[in-house]
């Protein structure tokens, strides 16, 4: 593994799964609700920090992985 593996950035790793969580809610909106406008955006950043806030997993996984 390098160093720039996901596996040893936590915060890397978690920035991803936020990223890809909130284009994917993004996407669900139907096209003529303005799905791209600030708004939305805010409202889908709220939603992705609240269940990151209660998925621990997401956070212990990777940092198992980190050398003792």
């Amino acid at each position: 593994m390098t160093s720039n593996s996901a596996d040893l950035n936590v915060c890397e790793h978690v920035g991803v799964i936020r990223k890809d969580g909130v284009e994917g809610l993004m996407l669900q909106k139907p096209i003529n609700c303005r799905r791209f406008s600030r708004c939305i955006l805010e409202e889908n950043v709220n939603k992705m920090i609240q269940n990151l806030s209660n998925d621990t997993e997401v956070f212990e996984s990777p940092l198992r992985t980190y050398p003792r």
